[in-house]
Formats: structure tokens, C-alpha cells, sequence
């Protein structure tokens, strides 16, 4: 995280943080539901405060980063899958607020499985957004009709829409 440029306005030690304890709660929440099933969030597999990095477990590849040409990604119940990736940001407590139309936060993987990744810019619930800029984008999410979870399920649904020349939604 030291040598990431913060766009966030948080600085590396914040993003580090930012980072793991989302991670942290996503995966309480797994163990705490007895979910079986793939987690549609990395598994954080270690973390240094020393040199603040992390080590996380591979999600697949992201959109932005498909082959153009080849033979389309099969997404199933993409639908299906974006709600169950809302539904659990927001029962952690863990608001992603950089849901990039580019595609370099949302991966898939060779079962059509889609992942979210990066969570250095995120709001958590019990505690201050770390910068203004965090807080002025939970601001706007919280204000879209439908609330964070209206705004998160937009945004992941329209970056998958972007990508219709590299998966396809079944």
C-alpha cells in the first residue's frame, strides 16, 4: 500500500486497514452464516503491519483485463450473483465504494463465479469515513433512490453491461 497513489484521500497505513478489516468481515460473515459455498470476496491469506502488504487469494481475472476476440466468459445467475455480493457488503458492514465501470475490481473466474476485489476505498459501518473523499461518495450512494444497495447493484450490473464483447450473461 505504500507505493499505491491514494485517489482515496487516505494514506497508505488507512488503506491498509481499509483493506484488511473489510476482508476481515467478509469472511466473519461467511464463517457466522456456515456458508460452504465460494466467497464472491478474496480470502485474505496474510498481512504484514510491518511493510503493510497483504496477500490475498486469487479471484479469477477482471473484466478489464478479458481478451477481446476470444470465446466470451460464462456468467450464470449473473443477477443472482450481483444481489448476493450487495446483500453481503452490506450485512458486514462493508460499503465498496470504488465499483469501477472500467472492470478492474469486479473479477470472474473459470465457473462464471464474480468476485469483488479491492476494498481500500470503502465505508465501514461503526466508523468515520477516512477521507473526504469517502465520505462525499457515501454520501451520493446513500442518496440514490434505493439507498447504497440500489446504488451498488446499479453500478455492478452496468460494468458487466460494458463488457458484453468479453463474457456472457446466462
Amino acid at each position: 500500500y505504500s507505493a499505491k497513489n491514494r485517489w482515496g484521500g487516505v494514506d497508505a497505513e488507512q488503506a491498509y486497514f481499509l483493506e484488511t478489516e473489510s476482508l476481515r468481515r467478509l469472511a466473519l460473515l461467511k464463517q457466522e452464516r456456515g456458508d460452504k459455498n465460494s466467497s464472491p470476496f478474496p480470502k485474505l491469506l496474510s498481512a504484514s503491519n510491518e511493510d503493510l502488504s497483504i496477500t490475498i487469494s486469487d479471484c479469477g481475472i477482471s473484466l478489464d483485463a478479458l481478451a477481446i476476440g476470444e470465446v466470451p466468459a460464462q456468467i450464470p445467475d449473473h443477477k443472482a450473483q450481483v444481489d448476493y455480493i450487495v446483500d453481503c457488503l452490506l450485512e458486514a458492514g462493508v460499503l465498496h465504494l470504488d465499483l469501477r465501470p472500467d472492470g478492474k475490481n469486479l473479477c470472474v473466474d473459470e465457473q462464471g463465479r464474480l468476485s469483488l476485489i479491492d476494498f481500500d476505498i470503502v465505508a465501514l459501518n461503526g466508523t468515520q469515513p477516512h477521507s473526504y473523499q469517502i465520505k462525499r461518495r457515501l454520501d451520493m450512494a446513500r442518496r440514490f433512490p434505493g439507498g447504497y444497495r440500489e446504488w451498488a447493484r446499479s453500478r455492478l450490473l452496468r460494468t458487466l453491461g460494458r463488457f458484453d464483447d468479453r463474457i456472457e450473461l446466462v
